[in-house]
């Protein structure tokens, strides 16, 4: 009786008081070790009551639940079998930038100009812009760079534009690189130089109007370069540059699960690793190594492209929990956690767990194919306790999978731990 009066008042107090979840210690009755253990063996046994369902049973799936507070595995079914993800690969395509590219990072668009004296107002020799992945790159952007020329006195350019793309290989293509079989969903061109996700003719038709709105006159022409060793070049000055935050695009890749996004990640990350030419190689090589470092089991785990559109793409739940726990312990772990989507409140999750448990107290990454569907993220239960939790489903029953998911989700955010204590 006492334990059924005490998970009524503690499920009452969520409701009544919202966001009011941690219960203070030192009101509460000593837990013993006994107690702990009947309080996972009961959230076990509903999570398996949940998956033993017809049209889960049915399918293939991994579930991994680990207490981040208390360093150990709540819950492990099938976590080592290796399952299509959909976007929840961009957990790992983020968390490699973040890694290896730094949380405080930037990704810079430059302009360099190639004349010894402008003295008379004029580049009359090239200009270049020089891409380096910004897939956020505006014609705001844009203005404001050409502001600053003429800003600093440029009020004309003879000489030619030349756009420099050689921070990325020529495979613009996810699928081209990918290798999959079908396109799966139009991605566009995945460039290091963009302006409104526009490129070639289009984007040069956005840079002449914004030289014409800051009254720069050009008489040159465009043109695209191999990379001059802008450095070490002495015709070579940098004019100006406009430095986009690593995590403004990894905020948006996650919480809006943008595919675009995340194969431009999968690009920059490679841009790091010197072995190799091709970056799909590069990126890939450069993720599994990092895996291997932290020591994140993903042993069956392989990796196509930064989306997740690939359907050959595998993770396992352990190795997902194992990422999603090492961010954790990262620098870079708070900014990794506030990119994900939030339970009834924005990107992907804002319309799902709404007026539950779960609802502000999970923050996780979706993942949609139409044979697969997937949660995994973070979530702190009634009583303060942080978890990572990971569910992957693949087979043909999206909808209900979905369904699934908020219900686990919302059972690890109700978990608390209760006691015999008369």
């Amino acid at each position: 009786m006492y334990i059924k009066f005490t998970i009524l008042f503690l499920l009452l107090s969520s409701l009544l008081f919202g966001q009011t979840k941690s219960i203070n210690p030192n009101v509460m009755p000593y837990i013993s070790k006994a107690d702990s253990l009947n309080s996972i063996k009961s959230l076990t046994n509903d999570i398996k009551s949940v998956l033993s369902r017809d049209h889960i049973v049915q399918s293939n799936y991994g579930v991994c639940i680990y207490s981040l507070d208390r360093k150990e595995y709540v819950v492990n079914i099938n976590e080592d079998k290796a399952l299509t993800p959909a976007s929840i690969t961009k957990l790992f395509t983020t968390f490699n930038a973040l890694y290896n590219i730094g949380g405080k990072s930037t990704i810079n668009t430059e302009i360099w100009y190639e004349d010894n004296d402008i003295a008379d107002k004029v580049i009359n020799q090239n200009l270049y812009i020089v891409g380096n992945g910004d897939c956020l790159f505006s014609q705001k952007d844009i203005d404001t760079l050409f502001s600053v020329m003429y800003n600093a006195g440029i009020k004309e350019i003879s000489g030619d534009i030349l756009i420099d793309l050689s921070h990325f290989d020529d495979e613009t293509s996810r699928f081209e690189y990918s290798g999959d079989d079908d396109v799966v969903a139009n991605v566009g061109k995945i460039c290091p130089f963009s302006i409104s996700r526009k490129t070639g003719v289009q984007a040069e038709k956005l840079i002449l109007n914004s030289i014409s709105k800051n009254n720069i006159v050009f008489t040159g022409e465009f043109g695209e370069c191999e990379r001059p060793n802008y450095s070490s070049a002495k015709t070579l000055s940098v004019l100006t540059r406009f430095e986009r935050p690593l995590i403004d695009i990894v905020n948006l890749t996650n919480k809006n699960s943008d595919n675009y996004l995340a194969e431009h990640l999968f690009k920059i990350s490679a841009a790091v690793n010197k072995q190799y030419d091709r970056d799909y190689d590069k990126s890939r090589d450069l993720m599994f190594s990092t895996l291997d470092k932290l020591n994140i089991d993903c042993k069956n785990c392989d990796i196509n492209d930064g989306s997740g559109l690939s359907r050959r793409n595998r993770l396992t739940t352990k190795g997902i929990v194992g990422l999603l726990a090492a961010a954790d312990e990262l620098d870079f772990g708070k900014d990794f956690y506030n990119s994900l989507s939030i339970a009834g409140k924005d990107g992907t999750l804002r319309r799902r767990m709404q007026s539950t448990s779960a609802e502000n107290y999970v923050h996780a990454k979706t993942g949609t194919l139409r044979n697969a569907s997937g949660l995994a993220g973070y979530v702190t239960s009634i009583d303060g306790e942080r978890f990572a939790f990971a569910f992957v489903f693949n087979g043909y029953n999206v909808s209900n999978y979905k369904r699934t998911e908020d219900e686990l989700a919302e059972l690890i955010a109700g978990f608390f731990y209760y006691n015999t204590i008369n």
